[in-house]
């Protein structure tokens, strides 16, 4: 059987999208309004609510000026762990985030090594080298009665950078 790696999984989508409560920060401005100019099909408000505002109040599907997320997709279907001693696969962001802070680790770890300093706050960093990455952009994020968003070259709410 081959898995397609390629594509945002539909087992338990991605629960990406924009803050009503975190403002986007500057880092992130020009890959989120990427997304918004070129790949989204929704229409937006503009605002900053200190809490969620009553759906029938917006003009809108969704914030445009929240803060997007997530901001990097890891691996995170199927994932082999060991639980008392005990072979286990598992999904979700349980799996996916320790992923992530393995490498982050090691790039401290390199870092250490050469004399440097850890990488401290990565956001900044990451969103200035989204060539980093492997960017998926097939897959979306159905939730709540809607096709959600897609995955789109660049940014996106469903897989990030």
């Amino acid at each position: 059987m081959h898995i397609d790696a390629e594509i945002a999984t539909d087992r338990f989508p991605s629960g990406g999208g924009f803050s009503n409560i975190y403002p986007q920060p500057d880092y992130q401005t020009s890959a989120v309004e990427n997304f918004l100019e070129y790949y989204n099909p929704y229409p937006t408000y503009s605002t900053q609510y200190k809490n969620n505002p009553p759906a029938d109040s917006l003009p809108g599907i969704f914030n445009r000026a929240g803060r997007g997320y997530p901001d990097i997709g890891a691996l995170g279907d199927n994932v082999l762990i060991y639980y008392y001693g005990s072979p286990y696969v598992l999904g979700g962001t349980s799996a996916s985030a320790p992923t992530f802070a393995s490498i982050i680790t090691r790039i401290n770890e390199e870092r250490i090594l050469a004399g440097k300093g850890p990488v401290g706050f990565v956001n900044p960093t990451l969103y200035a080298n989204p060539s980093a990455f492997h960017d998926i952009t097939n897959g979306s994020n159905p939730n709540c009665g809607s096709p959600g968003f897609k995955a789109s070259p660049g940014w996106d709410p469903v897989t990030g950078l």
